[in-house]
């Protein structure tokens, strides 16, 4: 009898809501307050559906809309009521081992790339080698023909006049200045390399204000995953509802619900 009398009501109410509404009776604060008014009735009848099934299932709320709103949730209930088979130890065992030969497929076969890229890479830099291992070859063979001797100049004799010894100061003069404008080049690089790295303030900020947006999307009391059956069928009817103020009171009433129950 509750449960008829309360779906009565929220049908009669809802019908004026919804007639004063479309014909612009009632605006702003008054139509705010009537649709709270209609959620709570609505909220009250989803409730009483719920007890009324669970004392006599779905038979007894045969004349009124509850049953289309809870057919889905005896075979949810039934589902969840059945317990899973517990796997034996020798599926335990089997599906470890299915594991364990996937990973190794998968190792295997990212081995065998990087192998192959190394040799790829190793062959490249061989041809771009530049070709000097004749030229030596040949001085070593015929160390009379004068050539190659910038490399490995002959030792002077007692009888070789002097300024061949200025020349090889100037030469070791030279190799002094290309070390020293080496040396230069490479303290030139070290400030480079540490700007071209990711330690300016701020940098990564990116990504924590997509985390941040993430959970300002995720808020709490808005996840449906752990909700009862009153709770879905609420939060089901926000969702379908079209009129926006009575959108936001159902939305209102199933977060309040939520956070009561939670």
């Amino acid at each position: 009898a509750e449960l008829r009398a309360s779906d009565a009501e929220w049908r009669r109410e809802s019908g004026l809501y919804r007639a004063q509404r479309q014909s612009g009776q009632i605006k702003g604060l008054e139509a705010a307050e009537y649709a709270e008014f209609v959620a709570i009735l609505q909220r009250q009848k989803l409730e009483n559906c719920e007890n009324v099934r669970r004392i006599g299932g779905n038979e007894a709320l045969e004349g009124t809309d509850c049953l289309t709103l809870a057919v889905a949730n005896p075979r949810q209930e039934q589902h969840e009521a059945l317990p899973e088979p517990v796997p034996t130890d020798a599926e335990k065992a089997g599906s470890l081992e299915e594991q364990l030969r996937t990973i190794e497929a998968e190792l295997d076969k990212d081995l065998a790339g990087a192998q192959q890229r190394g040799r790829e890479k190793a062959a490249a830099r061989v041809a771009r080698l530049p070709q000097r291992d004749d030229g030596k070859e040949i001085r070593s063979e015929n160390p009379g023909d004068g050539q190659g001797t910038d490399r490995t100049p002959a030792s002077p004799k007692w009888s070789d006049p002097g300024p061949e010894k200025n020349g090889d100061a100037a030469r070791t003069g030279s190799e002094t200045d290309a070390g020293r404008s080496l040396n230069t080049e490479t303290s030139d690089e070290k400030p480079g390399q540490q700007r071209s790295g990711s330690r300016y303030p701020g940098a990564g900020t990116s990504g924590e204000d997509k985390e941040k947006s993430a959970k300002v999307d995720n808020a709490a009391g808005e996840s449906g995953d752990d909700d009862d059956v009153v709770l879905r069928q609420i939060r089901d009817a926000a969702e379908k509802e079209t009129d926006p103020v009575l959108k936001e009171k159902l939305w209102e009433e199933y977060r309040k619900m939520k956070a009561a129950r939670g």
